[in-house]
């Protein structure tokens, strides 16, 4: 089984683009299997498929402040909407359709950075920015390389 780590969103898509800018933020990780940018969540199936663990970095939407990072496991089940950032389809919905297809990783964590503005053709806004360095650790806390060093 290989660690993955996932940057989903679009960069040009205002505070949906964060998943990729914390991915392209991580220091090389020994044995992890890193892809930058996923645009749809419907691609998270094959990248993820056999991963364990897999780590997903996305905007979420939530009443807690833009820029705050939330670490959501899954247990109790996924709460819909979650990572659902600017995407028509949510994680709870790729979960569910991965475990049709038997296409779901061993352990699921998702790096979730509130955002508020998705508006096409924006930037992250600043407080979103300004959350890289944190969700950056928040990543490297999962540990994903030490379960790839023998």
């Amino acid at each position: 089984m290989t660690a993955v780590v996932l940057g989903l969103g679009n960069p040009l898509g205002g505070d949906d683009g964060i998943g990729p800018a914390v991915v392209a933020a991580l220091p090389a990780l020994p044995g992890v299997l890193v892809v930058p940018r996923i645009a749809d969540p419907a691609q998270l199936l094959d990248a993820w498929a056999g991963a364990d663990p897999a780590v997903l970095v996305d905007a979420v939407r939530s009443t807690s402040p833009a820029g705050e990072i939330l670490r959501i496991t899954g247990e109790g089940g996924w709460p819909a909407g979650a990572g659902r950032g600017g995407h028509t389809l949510d994680l709870a919905a790729a979960v569910r359709l991965g475990e049709a297809l038997g296409l779901v990783p061993r352990r699921l964590v998702v790096i979730g950075i509130t955002g508020t503005d998705f508006v096409p053709g924006q930037e992250l806004s600043a407080p979103v920015a300004a959350a890289i360095p944190a969700a950056v650790r928040a990543v490297l806390a999962e540990g994903l390389w030490s379960s790839q060093v023998g």
